[in-house]
Formats: C-alpha cells, structure tokens, sequence
C-alpha cells in the first residue's frame, strides 16, 4: 500500500486543463499522475519506465503519448538523475504531507491532555496513607514520565494510527 494512499483531484482543473487530450492520453496521463503520487511526487524521465506505467509499447509511447503530455511535466535533477513532476501534484503532495503533520501533532497533543486529565483525576480520587511529600512527590503531576507518552505515541505509529513523514 502507498504511504499516500489516495489522492484528491480537481476535476474542473483536471478537465479544463486536458480537454484536448484523446482518451489514450488521459488514461496515460492519470496513470503517471497515480504514480508519481505513490511515488513521492518524481518518476524517472526514461521513456520504456513511463510507457510500462502506462502500459503500452515504449514505440507508441515515444511517438504519440509522450509529445501530448510532455506540457504536463516539467524536468528536474534529483540526486544525479533526471526525473520529471508535476507542478500541481507537488503542491497538492506538500499539502497533504502539512495536513497529516498537522493531524499528527493534535492527535499527539489530544492523547497528551486526555493522559493528563486521567492521571490528575487518579491523582485527586487516590487515597494515600501518607501524603505526596513523604513519598518524594513534588506534585506536579501523577503521570508516568513523558517516557510512558512516547512509548504510547510509538505504538499508535505502530497501530497505524498515527503516521511519520
């Protein structure tokens, strides 16, 4: 499964953008625009890797595909190899990649005051025989160490709760 697993398309962009394309070239050109995504936003600018993404002979590809979309591409050096993106899919993969930060730091920050609330309303409704300065508590908090929050947090990474960027 793709770290990305799906993909939001702008269908008025994508159709007001492409109208002039065939439907061979649509289907060519969805099909690297799926790849690409899965792939972290590049493919390799090599013209029998594309065509098998799109699944025709690299002759057809070269000849007639590769030409019509070509406008849709633009090409870059990445760590010593030419590779090709797409504009608006690297804006929408950055995006998507801030969204799931985003949702990753409130989940982590909603887990964190729930585990506060709990452990003060353990704290509060715990009887103790002596009191919290005899056992060398400073009152600050009856949680665990953050130790016990980041082996949480890592086990929702795990879970597949939670996701790393």
């Amino acid at each position: 499964m793709s770290e990305w697993p799906y993909m939001k398309l702008w269908i008025g962009d994508y159709l007001g953008d492409t109208t002039m394309l065939t439907t061979e070239e649509h289907g060519a050109y969805l099909l690297l625009l799926m790849a690409m995504w899965s792939n972290g936003g590049w493919l390799p600018n090599d013209h029998k890797k594309l065509a098998w993404i799109c699944r025709m002979a690299p002759s057809r590809w070269k000849r007639v595909v590769a030409p019509s979309l070509d406008r849709y591409f633009i090409k870059v050096e990445l760590e010593g190899e030419e590779v090709i993106q797409n504009k608006r899919l690297s804006v929408e993969l950055q995006n998507t990649r801030k969204e799931r930060t985003q949702k990753q730091v409130a989940a982590k920050a909603k887990w964190r005051k729930k585990k506060e609330t709990n452990g003060a309303a353990a704290c509060a409704s715990h009887s103790h025989s002596h009191s919290h300065r005899e056992e060398g508590h400073t009152g600050e908090s009856c949680l665990g160490d953050e130790e016990e929050i980041e082996r949480e947090v890592e086990r929702l990474f795990e879970a597949g709760v939670l996701r790393r960027d």
